[in-house]
């Protein structure tokens, strides 16, 4: 469990590091970059695309569920979404779609049509990337459903 997150942890350093904000790439006059980047990256974008939040500084360590990792009860709306979405990545691997390291690091094609609904592309590299692209998808329209709070909550275990 601890060498998992901190896979994690070091994974979302260097995307920190290597590339702009997923709200710069989105606010360009297209998200062709956000395209081109991995899965991690990408879900980035769909939430910026929906949520126009970005969602490395305000989901990450949100609640017991978003972030890397997760478990106790969700402890809203947003956080339950991140809890599904767990739970979709979890079956994208059990399924034999996605390997561990894919889930962060595979590409998929999709677009921010309007600004604000993500579709992803009917054609995708491979199962992994149609599946993450569907899980993430489905995250980043939930978290439309809510608004954001004054205050990100933390996890009461």
């Amino acid at each position: 469990m601890f060498q998992g997150a901190l896979v994690g942890l070091l994974l979302a350093c260097c995307v920190a590091i290597a590339y702009p904000s997923p709200a710069r790439l989105l606010q360009s006059s297209n998200n062709y970059l956000c395209g081109k980047r991995n899965s991690l990256w990408n879900f980035g974008c769909m939430v910026y695309c929906t949520t126009k939040l970005d969602a490395f500084t305000h989901f990450n360590n949100y609640g017991c569920y978003c972030g890397f990792g997760g478990s106790g009860k969700p402890v809203d709306g947003m956080d339950e979404c991140c809890m599904h979405h767990d739970q979709c990545y979890d079956a994208a691997r059990a399924n034999g779609y996605c390997g561990k390291l894919a889930l962060y690091t595979t590409s998929y094609k999709w677009t921010c049509f309007n600004r604000t609904t993500p579709i992803c592309n009917v054609h995708q590299i491979n199962k992994c990337s149609e599946e993450l692209c569907k899980c993430d998808r489905q995250a980043s329209l939930c978290f439309a459903r809510y608004t954001y709070p004054k205050r990100k909550p933390g996890c009461n275990k």
